[in-house]
């Protein structure tokens, strides 16, 4: 599951996104009856993600992700630390072999620009700074 920053024309929310399709903040609270804060920093960081966990695979994810503009994970983050080469898998992929304990990146939060995409013919990502 991934949780999403979205803007609608003027109107912010969030949502969970499964392949293309999205099931927003409103389709959840309506969905699930509990009244999920408006921001996704509340929403992650006060507990209810525990509160709505067991209903997530029933939500009907219908809205599609190109209908909106993702927006950077988290708004005004105090730092922002990354893990690199965390998973196995990706450190394969890279043809690189995984450290024992993860690579730890600290960027200030200045580096927070949104969501790009980049590919390329080597490398395929998703910057998320």
């Amino acid at each position: 599951m991934k949780i999403a920053r979205l803007l609608h024309g003027n109107n912010e929310t969030y949502g969970f996104v499964k392949g293309d399709k999205v099931a927003t903040k409103d389709v959840i609270i309506y969905q699930t009856g509990v009244p999920i804060p408006n921001n996704v920093k509340d929403f992650l960081f006060d507990g209810w993600y525990d509160e709505i966990k067991n209903k997530i695979e029933d939500l009907p994810y219908e809205e599609s992700i190109s209908k909106f503009k993702l927006l950077s994970p988290i708004p005004n983050p105090n730092k922002i630390i990354c893990l690199a080469f965390n998973y196995t898998d990706h450190a394969e992929e890279q043809g690189l072999q995984a450290p024992k304990d993860p690579v730890i990146i600290i960027k200030p939060r200045t580096a927070l620009t949104g969501t790009v995409r980049y590919h390329m013919s080597r490398f395929c990502f998703t910057a998320r700074l």
